[in-house]
Order: C-alpha cells, then sequence, then structure tokens
C-alpha cells in the first residue's frame, strides 16, 4: 500500500466520493474534535483532506494545522494503523503543505481535544493524503482536530476535515 501526497483545493479526490465530511471552529470551540468511523472498499483510493471552509472572504490571521488522530483502518484482518506505512515526508520532490507524522514517545506532546495521543497525522490546511486500502480492511476511523498546541484564536476559521474515496467495488449481489 503506498501513501500519496497531494496538496490545494483539487486533487485526484476531485470526481471521489464524500465519506465523511466535519467542520472545526476557531475561537472557544477550537479544542473540540470528530470522531470518523465510515465503511471502505478494498482496493479504492482513500484520501484525507483538510479544506479551508472559512465563510468569511479574506486572509484568516492564522493557518491552523489538523490532526488526524490515531488513524486506522480494521476488517477481516489485524487492525492497520496507518501510520506505519512508508511516508514520503522528507522526498525532496514533494510539493505542497508538508504533512507529517507523530507517534509517542517523542519530544513533542501532540494534543487532540486536550489530551495527549499516541499516533497522528499533522497536517496544514490544504494538505491532502492518501492510500490504496488493501484487501481485507472494510473500515476507517480517525479522529479530526486542530492541534492542541496552537489553537485558532479567531472566530472566522474554518477548516473542513473530509474522508474522500475514489475506485471503490460495489458490493456483490447477494441474491
Amino acid at each position: 500500500m503506498s501513501l500519496v501526497l497531494a496538496h490545494g483545493g483539487r486533487g485526484p479526490w476531485a470526481n471521489a466520493r464524500c465519506l465523511a465530511s466535519v467542520e472545526l471552529e476557531g475561537g472557544p470551540l477550537a479544542f473540540r474534535t470528530e470522531l470518523i468511523d465510515v465503511s471502505i472498499s478494498p482496493g479504492a483510493q482513500l484520501w484525507l483532506v483538510a479544506e479551508d471552509a472559512r465563510v468569511t472572504a479574506g486572509e484568516a490571521e492564522e493557518r491552523p494545522v489538523v490532526v488526524w488522530g490515531e488513524p486506522a483502518l480494521s476488517g477481516q484482518l489485524e487492525e492497520l494503523n496507518l501510520l506505519e506505512l512508508a511516508f514520503p515526508a522528507d522526498d525532496p520532490s514533494a510539493q505542497g503543505p508538508r504533512v507529517s507524522r507523530h507517534r509517542a514517545p517523542s519530544t513533542r506532546v501532540v494534543l487532540l481535544g486536550g489530551r495527549p495521543i499516541d499516533n497522528a497525522f499533522i497536517a496544514p490546511v490544504s494538505a491532502a493524503i492518501g492510500w490504496r486500502v488493501p484487501e481485507g480492511y472494510t473500515r476507517l476511523v480517525v479522529e479530526c482536530g486542530f492541534d492542541g498546541s496552537a489553537l485558532p484564536g479567531d472566530l472566522h476559521t474554518r477548516v473542513r476535515c473530509v474522508v474522500f474515496i475514489l475506485g471503490e467495488t460495489p458490493p456483490a449481489d447477494t441474491r
């Protein structure tokens, strides 16, 4: 299974089906997180995308960072932590926002919803990460929220965490 980095508001997921979309808000609600638990199809491309969803025009003073916490696939096989996959974060040819991964123990504590987490992708807004779902896996579970060490205080900050799937195989007819 390979990991692909993409960036910007458009990407391979432009024609994909949205499995989940949750909006995060700055200000007093910035500590709030959302748990995403969705069905996925083996062989399909799975994308986690952090989009700017501000409702007001203009540039935000802060560029928030999104944490995709404890990302895992489950199904017939043992649970798969998505951080276990090859990750080209240090690839000098990669363009766009850098996505990093966090594994505890580390010199940095990553907070999600005010609590430390062990495994996470840390992504600036407009970053996307994608994988091809391996055989035997049928669910994605991940928690999305702002990086707790730098919560956006701007009430106008809005970020959307979106999960897309592309190229899924329809379920077999059981009649």
